[in-house]
């Protein structure tokens, strides 16, 4: 959270009608720099007023004289919200912004020289913060709400009768869970119970038995119909069949007849005629014809007929509807006691369709035993009958799978039956009635009502717990915490005392803070009020910059402790107000690392050189340089382009000769007075220990000489003697050296060569 733009002061202190800090973008850093009385201190308190939604900081700095009351606009948030202050009041939007000013000093601190009862209460609560305030507030109030959680829980439950609850507690009936079959549960239960009076009969009843339909063998059939001998001669076949067509429909079968008599006999005379038949071509066919093969295939007509019948005859069917029956009636039995599935078999549909397809399978096989060697296949009637026939064995093993699902649910029951007493039968069968009562229409509501009750008690409870933990830890932890945080602030300013027993304490006025000042390892407490002469006290033990760095620290030790920081502005108004050099980097240190937690920082300051450091060391990255001036009767805001006053005197006289060597300077006289000052500005960084302040260049230049070549050297011989002739020709520019050093006729090839020497000089050193 930042501020983005100031994008209007109107009738606010020395702003009149400033609107031109809506055309500047502030950064994560706002360095504003303003001499006295510019409206410092007045945007410090806008910011303040901002925080709190408190209109006095603003309506106390009502320009004088003004028609108009006090307009401010104000954008800040990634979403570029605007707070508006206007008629006396904000309009509710505001960032989160933390304070240190005079008003955070003297109402948290001290007022003047003195530490007054009122700072230390303040203190107190500025240490706990806005949690801690409100942490006993809340804790009560969480205390309150549960009161009326357990009213409102003890008159829901009292509308549950003790009929709908069917023997079991409230809190069982409460977390029954819902089920969209519980009738049936119901059924099922009551069942039970009727079966355990019949527990012996259930014991040794017998479970479905699988209900079986054969496969049908028609590709065993299809591939006998078509096949013929292989090693009969193709003479003899034809002959034969020549002959069979002659004799008629049985001839093939009288023929073998009497082949067989023939080979019974010892004779080579026909049988029938009584004629020789030695020699004759027509036998010969005959024996061929009637080989082992051919007889090897009619025994196998013969078998696969007499397995049709055995296995899809008569017989086989009569013991499929024998089955069927039995199944149907161990389905109604169980159906009493068990939610089975029922036998989905259509009998004569079944037999029917099996007797048909026997029937067509058996015709063929006949039609192929009179002629077998005639390649024959099922006709369509056949190969219909047989799909029809597969589709009865898929549903069969359909129903197959049902009577297994069927018995698992009739051995659960059995098993059941078996093992539970009357009376756990009995107390799940109430506790099925109590589910259904339980997501009845009356009682469904009335649950979810005091279950969400439960749940907001809980959550009040943890509420409860928390503001109470968080108290203790206040108690316990915060004092040392934040004491521990001053004192390594306090360090960090160098000060000579820390603080020590910082704590809290009840007293009659309220919740105080209590502290003392550590000093030479001396002891001396920090009361309210007006302490007796003669003793050290807060006012004589401690210096102005002693006890503003002790405000800064306490205000930063906060900072600390703040858990999102990085969603807070941080203002620091005039932070280095009587403090020296050191204690001013240190606080160019701390305000860096606010910057690092990514809150926005705005420093105001007079003092801008302060400013300058901060710039510097944040080289110049995420910082927006602000300038409070004097505009007409009053101030506006500008922008400070920060990074020019930071320019140093050495760097500004390095940017002059550099300038002067391309031409670009016209006081060749000003360029000749410098090369003396960058010398001395060089060689006090670089040789501090060789030359410090106030010795004068010539003396160094003679020191150098006096120790050329011994283990003491300054700089080598080539160094000094080049040293030496640049201070020469610098002297004759130099009044101290020179009387006549504004006279002096400056030859610009000279300059431009000495220069030249000079840059050289201190880049080789």
């Amino acid at each position: 959270m930042s501020i983005k733009k100031i994008n209007l002061l109107r009738n606010t202190g020395q702003f009149v009608s400033v609107d031109s800090g809506g055309s500047i973008e502030l950064d994560n850093v706002v360095l504003a720099y303003a001499e006295n009385g510019r409206g410092k201190t007045t945007l410090a308190a806008i910011l303040r007023s901002l925080a709190s939604d408190d209109p006095s900081p603003i309506n106390e700095r009502k320009r004088l004289n003004a028609d108009k009351d006090p307009h401010i606009i104000i954008t800040f948030g990634e979403n570029e919200e605007t707070a508006i202050f206007q008629d006396g009041r904000w309009n509710g939007k505001s960032p989160k912004i933390l304070i240190f000013d005079d008003d955070f000093v003297n109402d948290n601190i001290y007022s003047g020289l003195v530490v007054e009862p009122e700072h230390r209460r303040n203190l107190h609560e500025f240490i706990l913060g806005e949690i801690g305030v409100e942490l006993n507030k809340k804790h009560k109030e969480t205390l309150d709400k549960i009161d009326q959680h357990n009213k409102s829980l003890s008159d829901k439950k009292g509308l549950v009768s003790q009929a709908d609850l069917h023997g079991i507690s409230f809190e069982t009936f409460l977390h029954l869970e819902n089920t969209e079959d519980i009738d049936k549960k119901i059924t099922t239960g009551e069942k039970a119970i009727k079966a355990k009076e019949e527990q012996e009969l259930i014991g040794s009843r017998a479970a479905l038995e699988e209900l079986v339909l054969p496969e049908f063998p028609s590709g065993e059939v299809r591939q006998l119909l078509r096949s013929s001998l292989t090693d009969l001669d193709s003479t003899a076949e034809r002959r034969m069949r020549e002959h069979f067509d002659m004799l008629g429909p049985n001839g093939e079968a009288w023929i073998d007849s009497g082949l067989t008599i023939l080979q019974s006999v010892d004779d080579d005379t026909c049988p029938f005629c009584a004629q020789p038949i030695a020699g004759l071509d027509l036998i010969a066919h005959y024996r061929a014809y009637f080989a082992e093969e051919y007889i090897r295939l009619k025994e196998s007509i013969d078998l696969q007929m007499g397995e049709l019948d055995r296995h899809h005859g008569d017989k086989a069917r009569t013991a499929f509807e024998r089955s069927l029956h039995e199944i149907r009636f161990g389905i109604q039995f169980w159906s009493t006691y068990c939610d089975i599935l029922p036998a989905d078999v259509d009998a004569e549909e079944v037999l029917g369709a099996w007797e048909r397809l026997t029937n067509l399978v058996m015709a063929a096989l006949a039609s192929k035993r009179m002629s077998p060697l005639d390649q024959l296949d099922l006709d369509e009637k056949s190969i219909t009958a047989i799909e029809i026939y597969n589709r009865h064995r898929e549903n069969i093993v359909a129903h197959n799978h049902n009577l297994e699902e069927s018995n698992a649910k009739i051995e659960a029951f059995r098993y059941r039956i078996m093992s539970e007493s009357p009376e756990e039968l009995a107390n799940q069968l109430g506790l099925l009635f109590a589910t259904k009562s339980r997501h009845s229409d009356g009682n469904a509501q009335l649950c979810t009502d005091y279950l969400a009750e439960e749940s907001a008690k809980a959550l009040t409870e943890s509420e409860r717990d928390l503001a109470r933990q968080q108290l203790d830890d206040y108690r316990s932890n915060i004092f040392p915490d934040i004491q521990e945080k001053i004192n390594a602030h306090l360090i960090k300013f160098g000060t000579e005392f820390y603080l020590d027993s910082l704590s809290s304490s009840i007293r009659r006025g309220g919740t105080t803070c209590n502290y003392n000042v550590i000093i030479n390892e001396s002891s001396v407490a920090i009361e309210g009020g007006v302490t007796k002469g003669g003793e050290p006290s807060f006012k004589s033990t401690l210096s102005a910059g002693d006890r503003n760095s002790l405000a800064l620290a306490v205000f930063l030790s906060t900072l600390d402790s703040e858990s999102d920081l990085t969603n807070c502005i941080v203002v620091l108004d005039d932070p280095i107000n009587s403090l020296d050099d050191h204690r001013s980097y240190a606080t160019v240190d701390a305000v860096i690392d606010i910057a690092a937690t990514g809150a926005q920082v705005f420093v105001l300051s007079h003092n801008k050189r302060f400013l300058c450091r901060i710039w510097e060391k944040m080289k110049g990255k995420s910082c927006t340089g602000l300038e409070l001036v004097r505009f007409e009767t009053g101030s506006t805001i500008r922008r400070w382009e920060v990074g020019l006053d930071s320019v140093t005197e050495h760097d500004k006289r390095h940017m002059l000769f550099l300038e002067y060597l391309d031409g670009a300077v016209e006081e060749p006289r000003r360029v000749a007075q410098n090369i003396r000052f960058h010398l001395e500005a060089f060689l006090r960084v670089s040789l501090p220990q060789y030359f410090p302040p106030q010795t004068l260049l010539g003396h160094f230049v003679n020191r150098c000489k006096d120790v050329l070549d011994s283990p003491g050297e300054i700089l080598v011989r080539g160094a000094v003697e080049e040293l030496e002739e640049i201070v020469a020709y610098a002297n004759r520019f130099h009044h101290d050296t020179n009387p006549s050093w504004e006279t002096q006729e400056i030859n610009d090839l000279e300059l431009k060569r000495f220069v030249e020497r000079t840059l050289g000089f201190i880049s080789h050193h």
